[in-house]
C-alpha cells in the first residue's frame, strides 16, 4: 500500500466516522446545525439526513479509490471548516475597540 492509498484510505475512514458519529447523536448532532445559522429545527434535520449519507457515501467511494471521490471530500471537509463559526479558516473575531470579543 502507498502513501496515497493509505491517506485515501484514512479519509475514507474519517468521513464514514463522522457519518456513524451524526447518526449515533441523533437530534444532538441535528442540534449542532444550529452553530451554521440554521434555526429551523425541519431544516436541521433534513439536512443532518443528507450530511450522513453523503458522508457515508463519499467515504466508502474514497476508501474503495472511487476517482475524484478524495478531491470532492477534501473541499466538502474545507467547505465546511471555512464556515464554521468555531473553526473556521477566517480566524477568530476581531477585538472590538473596547477590547472584548464580539
Amino acid at each position: 500500500m502507498t502513501v496515497a492509498e493509505l491517506a485515501q484510505f484514512l479519509l475514507g475512514a474519517v468521513l464514514l466516522g463522522a457519518a456513524v458519529a451524526k447518526l449515533v447523536a441523533g437530534e444532538g448532532g441535528r442540534a449542532a446545525l444550529r452553530s451554521y445559522g440554521i434555526t429551523s429545527s425541519s431544516a436541521r434535520a433534513a439536512l443532518w439526513a443528507v450530511l450522513i449519507a453523503v458522508e457515508a457515501g463519499l467515504g466508502i467511494a474514497v476508501a474503495a479509490g472511487v476517482p475524484v471521490t478524495a478531491e470532492i471530500a477534501a473541499g466538502m471537509l474545507t467547505l465546511f471548516a471555512h464556515h464554521h463559526p468555531r473553526c473556521g479558516l477566517r480566524g477568530p473575531p476581531a477585538p472590538s475597540r473596547h477590547g472584548s470579543v464580539d
